[in-house]
């Protein structure tokens, strides 16, 4: 993990293992060693094949809500009652440091960075308002936001300090755990933190994955490495520079790999609102937003055109074409494909104003690694919003001037509806 900072005068690694006992497993060709900017990580000592296991963490090892061990730290008296997963975890990290010396747990606090990462959550009110006009400013605001009801809750048995250390290394190493396709698990992936495993830096190309066996979770290779190679993780993998920002505080090192999100998708006000937000949602999660990536390439877009489908032009024909985002003759969808094309220029030149508006009252808010980091995520923001908005103006135009040449040769709206098959409503 980035910003890692820690003792030299013990072995991590041999930590973690006592730690996990006899049904954990690191592998004894991985040791643990400065990564350079990234601070510390796991290297292959020798080579490794793909498919070998290279960490084993029992589940009762795992630090989620509902396994958390709070006699462990016997002086934290605080009531949890209502606290969300993310928040739990926090405290009792933070109570464990203080009051849990003895506990067997002390071995994986003795493995953290003593200092508090670099994360949106350690950062200064005015370096977080410099973020102002950006996607990252209300999750870093929230963060922020979270610990000060924490700092609020706990002032009799917890510092400010000592949970915004917990806050910023719970955000910094928590985990998207996405179970491989073929595990017999229900459960398709979790949030949690996992000793030995959150050593691992970030790498989005990474192969590596995770399954379940018996009552443990096992990090498998997704490729050969060899001697001196890093072990890297795509931390769940889909996640963009807005979320890595404000949680891990970096950005991705390929700005082709982020993406800017629009959502949620827009539905038409109209009798068929609650058959298409049905549809919808019958749809995988991560596919209801909008993706917008470098070169004006836009994910989901089949999407907002299902959303956004005029009542004479809805049929199971159209719905499934969609769906299965195949393409559609100009006629069958002219009306609709020119709304959609208009809220998306819209939505995106929104976004750009709003990002430009605020640039000049940032200036001078933040300095150091921090403004350099704001600033080349706001660079490349911008440059996300200009090409969903500039890049493929052109193509829009003409796209637009040939929808609207189809648009003159159908009978109005009304006479179009009347003469079609009748589409059940809600």
């Amino acid at each position: 993990m980035p910003s890692w900072v820690s003792e030299d005068t013990y072995d991590v690694l041999t930590l973690l293992r006592g730690l996990l006992g006899p049904d954990g497993f690191i592998h004894p060709n991985l040791r643990f060693a400065f990564s350079g900017g990234a601070g510390r990580g796991l290297f292959a000592a020798r080579p490794l094949r793909r498919d070998e296991v290279l960490l084993q963490v029992p589940l009762k090892k795992i630090l989620r809500k509902g396994s958390l061990a709070w006699s462990e730290a016997p002086g934290f008296k605080g009531s949890r009652k209502g606290l969300a997963e993310d928040e739990e975890i926090i405290v009792y990290l933070a109570a464990l440091r203080k009051y849990g010396l003895y506990s067997e747990w002390y071995r994986y606090i003795r493995s953290l960075p003593q200092d508090p990462p670099n994360s949106t959550v350690s950062w200064r009110p005015e370096e977080v308002a410099a973020l102002q006009g950006t996607p990252a400013h209300a999750p870093a605001r929230a963060l922020r936001r979270q610990l000060l009801r924490l700092c609020q809750r706990y002032v009799s048995w917890l510092t400010c300090e000592e949970l915004r250390w917990a806050s910023s290394l719970y955000w910094s190493r928590a985990n998207t755990i996405a179970l491989h396709p073929s595990t017999s698990s229900s459960v398709r992936s979790f949030h949690a933190l996992l000793p030995a495993v959150d050593l691992l830096n970030f790498d989005a190309g990474s192969t590596n994955y995770f399954r379940m066996a018996g009552s443990s979770l096992v990090y498998i290779a997704g490729s050969d490495m060899a001697a001196g190679d890093e072990v890297l993780d795509n931390y769940g993998g889909g996640k963009n520079d807005t979320y890595l920002l404000a949680h891990y505080g970096f950005l991705h090192q390929d700005e082709a790999e982020s993406y800017v999100s629009l959502g949620p998708l827009p539905l038409r006000p109209d009798g068929h609102r609650k058959l298409k937000k049905r549809i919808l949602l019958s749809q995988p999660s991560d596919s209801l937003e909008l993706k917008l990536r470098p070169g004006g390439d836009v994910e989901g877009a089949s999407l907002l055109r299902l959303g956004l489908t005029v009542p004479e032009e809805l049929s199971a024909l159209t719905v499934q074409a969609l769906l299965a985002r195949s393409p559609l003759p100009a006629e069958r969808f002219v009306r609709s494909e020119l709304d959609s094309m208009t809220w998306l220029h819209n939505a995106c030149d929104d976004g750009l104003r709003l990002l430009m508006r605020h640039n000049s009252s940032v200036d001078g808010l933040c300095d150091g690694t921090v403004k350099v980091l704001i600033g080349e995520y706001r660079a490349r923001t911008a440059r996300l919003w200009e090409d969903c908005v500039q890049v493929p103006q052109t193509v829009t135009e003409q796209r637009r001037e040939k929808l609207r040449r189809e648009e003159r040769k159908l009978p109005p709206p009304r006479q179009l509806a009347e003469s079609s098959s009748p589409v059940p409503s809600d």
